[in-house]
């Protein structure tokens, strides 16, 4: 179904949501080191609540598909995705498992290390997805333009959302984090993966510190996962875009930004590329557009906080010369 000019985006986001413990510290301890924390706070978390926070405030009709415990950090993640105007009617609460946690200690550069208890993450499961695809007005048209997944539930929910999304003919788009138990097959189907510097490295064994690296892990990626699009999230950097069968070509992210906080960059970045990339269909400004998402949120502390909204996007991108609607 053809988008309407000035039709909202609709995303689905299928993943995790976790509350995160952010712990302010001047460096990071070594192995039996204990260092002191400057600042702690409770912030909600997880990178699919982030991207689903995300999209939303970039203007996005957006409903996320998860799974929390019955107990108080699960009911204050959904009344905080709720009050975003984010549709939760398709989050599981479930007795048998606490809601996903997340240890999060942040340096004086805005490095962080994300430490996450999974919880009722991993029990988010297909019938679930399924229920969330079949419960739109799927007669008049496909569920959503987009789903926005991550790899913080399992990779039986991740195979059946892509699944179902190519059923119905939706971009999909993975950011592909963490690296760690599932395999690059579980991702088959999917149209655009994006990782970090550090999981591009763990799925790919090559290290993305140059272009002529970039290049050459993200069309190992590309064959490996059968995507059509690969975008390489690399930090201070800015990002790589790799189309298959094309060369690829590195943007670099803005320097007008003093970053204080990493957390949540990733995600705002990937939730901003996809959005304006159904708005566009244009890659390039999809980049740009989620560089300058990315750079606002490493300007801020916090997961879900630091996400800006649209207009602030579009106002940073005028004042750097880009983007202006």
């Amino acid at each position: 179904m053809k988008r309407t000019q000035g039709q909202p985006v609709r995303v689905l986001v299928v993943g995790s949501m976790n509350m995160d413990l952010v712990l302010t510290v001047e460096r990071f301890p070594q192995p039996n080191e204990t260092v002191f924390g400057t600042t702690t706070r409770e912030v909600p978390g997880g990178k699919g609540g982030n991207q689903a926070v995300a999209a939303c405030r970039l203007g996005a009709e957006t409903r996320m598909v998860a799974a929390v415990g019955a107990d108080a950090n699960g009911r204050k993640l959904v009344a905080g995705l709720a009050a975003e105007g984010i549709a939760t009617d398709s989050i599981a609460e479930l007795e048998t498992a606490a809601t996903g946690l997340a240890v999060i200690p942040v340096d004086a550069d805005g490095n962080n290390q994300i430490m996450v208890f999974p919880g009722a993450n991993l029990a988010l499961d297909v019938e679930q997805v399924r229920a969330a695809f079949t419960s739109g007005p799927t007669s008049a048209g496909p569920t959503a333009d987009v789903v926005l997944l991550q790899l913080e539930i399992s990779p039986a929910a991740i195979r059946e959302t892509v699944r179902l999304a190519r059923e119905q003919g939706i971009l999909t788009v993975l950011d592909a984090g963490p690296a760690g138990a599932v395999e690059v097959a579980d991702f088959a189907g999917i149209d655009v993966i994006s990782p970090n510097e550090s999981e591009t490295l763990a799925w790919t064994g090559i290290d993305p510190v140059d272009d002529a690296a970039c290049q050459a892990a993200a069309e190992l990626l590309l064959q490996k996962s059968g995507a059509r699009m690969a975008v390489l999230k690399l930090g201070r950097r800015g990002a790589w875009l790799q189309p298959l069968g094309a060369a690829g070509r590195r943007f670099p992210t803005f320097e007008a930004v003093r970053a204080v906080d990493s957390t949540a960059a990733g995600d705002a970045f990937t939730a901003a590329l996809a959005l304006r990339f159904v708005e566009t269909g244009d890659w390039e400004e999809a980049v740009l557009f989620g560089n300058a998402a990315g750079s606002i949120c490493v300007s801020r502390h916090g997961a879900q906080p630091s996400l800006p909204q649209r207009e602030e996007v579009l106002s940073f991108l005028a004042e750097q010369g880009g983007i202006t609607g």
